[in-house]
């Protein structure tokens, strides 16, 4: 790669001049001017292609891999003569650690300038490869899982090739061969590793090509990726912040598919996606979890129109599944959790990339408009009387226990019997935990305040309560401490 000659090297030079001019050039209406610069720019990239040999191009790609503009110049046009080359060093490779760096520099390449992979994948003359170059990235990927130096790039290339197929049928035993490797990776007990690394982006390659999705579908491991997601939002570093947006990445590619979203639902899909909100700081984490909240919105919606009778794609039936058959609830599930609340305080930040403040918006303005269908006071009391109650939308909505405080007294307070019944009877850790929250506000909102707690039914309830805050279960403690401080503040700040 040192032994580029002085005429590539000045080649180079006067290439890099003209990207410059036209980097810094405001050309503002003076087209004539944009023309003959570019007109200049495309000749000498003309002159610099015919003066050098495929060795010498694949040396000049190979020092200036990072310019885009340049590697695209230099293989837009020849890209198939270019793949010949490259897959015919790949073939004549044996050393471990020099394959790896070849397949890594392809992989490289073929990001910045795809139609080299179309080469491979697709290649014009198919006499081109002595055997077809996306089975033989599968084959390195198989057959070299613990050398990571060759696996990583390897897969990459075989998930790219694969959904660039014409005929996707003909690929029936690359899909196989690539989903076999999703699941070993996938299944594995603790999912930070070195081998999932390359693994996520490899699938979001290939989950971008619809007709692919279903396969991963029927292959049931879905639901890992909120166990991935999980784990990442564990841990904090460069590489887990890479590895959580393609994650979320993946999850925003499955809910395009309604099957497999309803598999993500009923895996914590939300509540471990609006956790990724919270958390991260990074734009692209935030970004791709709003888009991922945004076709979780999208879903709902059609759905709804399913249940009103009017005609939508079939697509839409296995949302039926979600909430064990009673169909999807997303906007009183992420109202419940406080996305309405999550988003309301990120609009207030500056961002970099300007699809935020967009989605922001978009998604906040989605959930406003569906608050009061979800808020229902006879919803809530349908919950409390299952006797198991979870962060529905009306817990956490300030605006529902101010317009429903009055509600409170109906059937002589049944409904802070029933609450009070439950915190003295049930054994589960949610249900205690928003029973508590649900007391506090109770209190909090109703006109009495805490001289609710002087009537029969609440007999017990603080002393109940008062134990709760030594619970073993964190949240069940936290909601209890809370609920505690209400009943015995005289006027809780409303």
């Amino acid at each position: 790669a040192q032994l580029l000659t002085q005429k590539v090297q000045i080649a180079y030079e006067k290439l890099s001049v003209i990207q410059a001019t036209l980097e810094k050039t405001d050309f503002g209406t003076n087209t004539e001017n944009q023309k003959q610069i570019i007109s200049e720019y495309e000749v000498k990239i003309q002159e610099i292609r015919s003066g050098l040999s495929i060795h010498q191009q694949l040396q000049q790609i190979f020092c200036h891999r990072v310019d885009t503009l340049l590697v695209q110049s230099l293989i837009v046009g020849r890209e198939q003569q270019l793949a010949k080359d490259l897959f015919r060093i790949i073939a004549t490779l044996h050393a471990v650690d020099t394959l790896g760096y070849v397949l890594r520099f392809i992989a490289d390449v073929t990001q910045l300038c795809p139609s080299l992979l179309t080469a491979f994948a697709k290649p014009s003359d198919p006499t081109a490869f002595a055997t077809d170059p996306v089975s033989h990235f599968g084959h390195l990927a198989t057959t070299n899982r613990t050398e990571l130096g060759v696996f990583n790039p390897a897969i990459v290339l075989f998930a790219g090739g694969i959904a660039l197929a014409t005929d996707l049928e003909k690929r029936t035993a690359d899909v196989k061969s690539f989903l076999v490797i999703v699941k070993a990776a996938l299944d594995l007990p603790e999912l930070i590793d070195p081998a999932i690394e390359y693994v996520i982006p490899a699938m979001c390659y290939f989950l971008r090509r619809p007709e692919l999705r279903p396969a991963f579908a029927e292959l049931g491991v879905a639901h890992q990726l909120t166990r991935l997601l999980t784990q990442c939002l564990e841990r904090e570093n460069a590489t887990i912040v890479q590895l959580t947006y393609e994650t979320l990445w993946a999850m925003r590619l499955c809910t395009f598919d309604y099957g497999l979203l309803a598999t993500l639902q009923s895996n914590r899909l939300l509540p471990v996606v609006h956790r990724a909100l919270q958390r991260s700081t990074k734009e692209k984490v935030i970004r791709m979890s709003l888009h991922v909240i945004k076709n979780v919105m999208f879903a709902q919606d059609q759905y709804g129109r399913m249940q009103k009778g009017e005609v939508v794609a079939p697509s839409v039936q296995p949302l039926t599944a979600c909430n064990r058959g009673r169909g999807p609830q997303m906007y009183s599930e992420m109202i419940g959790m406080g996305v309405l609340k999550t988003t309301t305080q990120l609009m207030r930040k500056n961002f970099g990339d300007a699809d935020v403040p967009a989605l922001l918006e978009e998604v906040v303005r989605s959930l406003e408009k569906n608050i009061d269908d979800v808020t229902s006071f006879s919803e809530y009391l349908g919950e409390v009387h299952s006797g198991l109650l979870e962060w529905s939308a009306a817990h956490t909505s300030t605006k529902f226990w101010k317009e429903n405080a009055k509600h409170i007294e109906a059937n002589e307070f049944a409904v802070v019997r029933d609450l009070g019944a439950l915190l003295l009877s049930s054994t589960n850790e949610l249900t205690l935990a928003v029973a508590c929250h649900d007391i506090g506000e109770i209190i909090r909102h109703h006109p009495t305040g805490r001289l609710i707690l002087t009537i029969p039914s609440m007999k017990g309830i603080k002393e109940r309560v008062i134990s709760l805050m030594q619970n073993a279960n964190v949240e069940v403690a936290k909601h209890a401490l809370t609920a505690v401080q209400k009943m015995l503040i005289l006027k809780w700040d409303r």
